[in-house]
């Protein structure tokens, strides 16, 4: 079965007499890519290109789509296929947007706004194609934030290395956080111990009486100080137990280690 010869984008979209068949297969697709962002999910990028469709026209997509499928598009002589631009400020900026739609859509890097307005004003058909490629752009910028200095496979690598910066130092955070949690429960246990030592220092003649946050902290809130009040002459081992002093035997003042002897209570009876 022979197949039908290719019909270009002059004869489907342009000033031709007679019905088009528009169910001629142009090739693959695959030769012009769709808007590029290797950093988006399947489901983000089916959400972005279907909101990209969704904005074009009828025309609009039916153009691009036969574009983008294959279908050939005439080269004028773009040396003399030159109008003159607008002046306006508005109108010179759409220019130069169109201008980069249809160096896309002619694979070429050359062309100028003079050509773009040729193009307005002698192939008024194919201006649904530039809207549409030029729609096309914007959303490849927006997706890149804006820049053109960097490829899509750059901006990828930044944000990948962005996000592992960002996820490195979310977790050295962490560790500090759990650091400084410990760190404060050490400097709270310090405090109480720091309490105690000053309050037995205070007992000391010519003792200079120091800061005591804890005791500060206790007495806001009604609670008892941390003082120097202790019995050191008990203890609990067992029987009652009687102690001389505690720095016997130790080498800090004279005296041998003192014995423990159990005392005797005066309702105790005799041992057996």
């Amino acid at each position: 079965m022979t197949q039908p010869a290719p019909v270009s984008f002059d004869e489907m979209f342009g000033q031709t007499p007679g019905i088009v068949d528009y169910s001629y297969p142009f090739g693959d697709a695959s030769t012009i890519l769709p808007v590029p962002e290797v950093t988006d999910t399947l489901g983000e990028t089916a959400k972005k290109y279907t909101a990209l469709a969704e904005a074009m026209g009828p025309t609009e997509e039916m153009q691009y789509k036969a574009w983008r499928d294959g279908a050939a598009i005439a080269q004028p002589d773009w040396e003399t296929a030159r109008k003159d631009v607008p002046t306006g400020n508005k109108a010179l900026a759409r220019a130069k947007r169109r201008k980069v739609a249809i160096n896309r859509i002619f694979s070429r890097d050359d062309l100028t706004e003079e050509n773009v307005m040729w193009l307005h004003t002698e192939r008024k058909y194919i201006i649904p194609l530039i809207t549409a490629v030029e729609k096309v752009v914007s959303a490849e910028r927006d997706l890149v934030g804006g820049q053109t200095e960097l490829s899509e496979m750059e901006l990828a690598e930044v944000q990948t290395l962005r996000r592992i910066t960002s996820v490195a130092m979310g977790n050295l955070q962490r560790v500090y956080e759990r650091r400084n949690i410990l760190a404060r429960k050490i400097h709270s246990a310090r405090e109480v111990f720091q309490a105690r030592e000053h309050a037995i220092k205070s007992k000391m003649t010519g003792y200079k009486r120091r800061q005591d946050p804890i005791n500060e902290y206790r007495a806001g809130r009604g609670l008892p100080r941390i003082g120097a009040e202790f019995d050191y002459g008990t203890a609990t081992t067992g029987g009652r137990v009687t102690r001389s002093t505690l720095l016997a035997g130790s080498g800090i003042t004279g005296g041998a280690r003192p014995s423990k002897r159990l005392r005797q209570d005066d309702d105790a009876g005799p041992s057996q």
